[in-house]
């Protein structure tokens, strides 16, 4: 029997702490992870344990990792690998404020995280070859949208999608204003 419900118990910008159950308990763990799509059976970095909780130290910030646990019974006898999941360490945090974001710094860009539940559909920083998102926008030539056709446009493949772009900030007691222009669906109608 495989180990289950890997939970992300805690996360930072270089590090998380991982969870699991095993029902059937077994001497020791084995944990493997690496930067989200990795081989699981080729690529990663992995440790032992002997307790069903595991901290992973020197990650990349703002990164997804999948992570995999399996367990190992005796030398010869181990376990399936359990289900991939999917964790993200932290960004770096905006402390400073008034914070503009654009999309035409590639150092502030770098610092945004995104992700989405299809990979036909992604998300894009750049000019659409259509000129669809950043025309409407002022005084910018870069926007950021989701795009089915690897940023060309920013027209998706017609699925249902999840999709997130984030950025970390680190808020202190007192009033703030959030601002943002947007365009959707995307497209614009000529004259």
């Amino acid at each position: 029997m495989r180990p289950n419900s890997v939970v992300q118990k805690t996360v930072t910008d270089n590090s998380m702490v991982i969870t699991f159950e095993h029902e059937k308990g077994a001497p020791k763990y084995e944990v493997k992870y690496g930067v989200k799509g990795f081989d699981v059976e080729k690529e990663g970095a992995s440790v032992e344990v002997t307790e069903k909780t595991v901290t992973i130290t020197s990650l990349t910030a703002n990164t997804e990792y999948d992570v995999y646990v399996r367990a190992l019974c005796s030398e010869t006898d181990k376990s399936f690998w359990s289900d991939v999941q999917t964790f993200a360490t932290l960004g770096e945090l905006v402390t400073s404020f008034p914070h503009v974001v654009n999309f035409e710094n590639a150092e502030e860009v770098s610092k945004w995280g995104f992700s989405t539940n299809i990979d036909n559909n992604k998300w894009v920083v750049g000019v659409d070859s259509a000129r669809l998102v950043a025309d409407k926008l002022s005084n910018t030539d870069n926007a950021l949208y989701i795009s089915g056709d690897n940023g060309l446009s920013p027209k998706n493949k017609n699925l249902q999608n999840i999709a997130w772009a984030y950025r970390f900030f680190e808020l202190k007691e007192g009033v703030y204003t959030i601002s943002f222009d947007w365009v959707c669906p995307g497209t614009r109608q000529n004259p």
